[in-house]
């Protein structure tokens, strides 16, 4: 059985990506209005704020403007929580400098699970010598991204028969209102009634019991 708890920096971890910058008026300029999502319908909104280097009512050099668009959708992408990312604006009628930024998603499947199904003896033909089907292992491996929205990561191993084994992991990249720092932790456990501790005439030798696990 392991059980580990880890704490982490999500600055540190993505760099400048998620820093705001300051914006300076040079000649012409424009006011964000209004930032407009579409299409993250798992994904909460302040997960996708956060990569974002300009915020409502942030005035930005005209200059600037397609630039600042163009890196905030590469961090966008860079979360990995999305297939595609689409940033436009418009300037609002009757205004001169007010846009409306509109940002469009296709999201990602986040839900991986993966069926097991193994041999607990070396290989096919070791197992084919015994033809023993309680031998068998069987089960899941789940990878769930994004959980809950918040690009939380759920792992769970399941795995019954005869070497069981039990695993689950999660990690949460933001715990503080910033979201500069997160956490994570994993715990497992693994158990069988059979271990193998030598080999005579190239076949193992093996240590079982059918009341405990000699293997835990």
């Amino acid at each position: 059985m392991f059980f580990y708890l880890s704490v982490f920096s999500s600055s540190f971890i993505e760099g400048e990506a998620s820093r705001k910058s300051d914006t300076t008026v040079d000649g012409d300029f424009v006011i964000i209005h209004k930032i407009i999502l579409l299409g993250n319908k798992i994904t909460k909104d302040r997960i996708i704020f956060r990569e974002l280097i300009f915020s409502e009512d942030d005035t930005i050099a005209a200059g600037t403007l397609d630039e600042k668009l163009q890196q905030s959708r590469k961090n966008l992408v860079n979360t990995s929580l999305f297939n595609f990312v689409t940033i436009s604006y418009m300037l609002i009628e009757d205004s001169a400098n007010l846009v409306d930024v509109t940002i469009e998603f296709i999201e990602r499947w986040y839900v991986w699970p993966v069926p097991i199904f193994e041999f607990a003896d070396r290989n096919f033909n070791e197992w084919l010598k015994k033809r023993d089907w309680s031998r068998l292992n069987y089960g899941v491996f789940l990878t769930w991204n994004n959980f809950r929205g918040r690009r939380e990561k759920l792992i769970l191993y399941a795995r019954f028969g005869y070497d069981q084994k039990y695993e689950l992991s999660y990690q949460i990249p933001y715990i503080n209102r910033k979201q500069t720092w997160g956490m994570g932790f994993a715990g497992g456990l693994s158990q069988n009634h059979e271990i193998p501790y030598n080999s005579v005439d190239n076949k193992e030798v093996y240590y079982k019991s059918e009341e405990f696990y000699p293997k835990r």
